[in-house]
């Protein structure tokens, strides 16, 4: 991380609103989140969309241990490794957007 210190973790998170007029505020709200070290999180973005849509249609815990499962099996070795000076510029500019 920053100066030695504790990695940072880029997070990840979609909500997805169902009306309903039976529900309490007229709605089911959910939400899927991940968090990785790994700054380019944003990819796994439609594979997140998809499980909640899956969990809203089920209902089941499962669909959290697919994806999971599916996440951890992608072959990551491919992805580049940036050096501390690149990680930087980076954050830099995304704080800047």
């Amino acid at each position: 991380g920053a100066g030695g210190g504790r990695p940072w973790y880029y997070c990840l998170n979609v909500v997805k609103t169902l009306k309903d007029k039976t529900a309490r505020r007229g709605a089911i709200v959910k939400a899927m989140a991940i968090c990785s070290r790994m700054q380019f999180v944003h990819v796994f973005k439609p594979l997140l969309e998809l499980a909640l849509d899956k969990f809203f249609a089920t209902g089941s815990p499962d669909v959290l241990a697919e994806l999971f499962d599916s996440l951890n099996s992608i072959d990551l070795s491919s992805m580049p490794q940036y050096s501390p000076a690149q990680k930087k510029v980076y954050r830099f500019c995304q704080t800047q957007e």
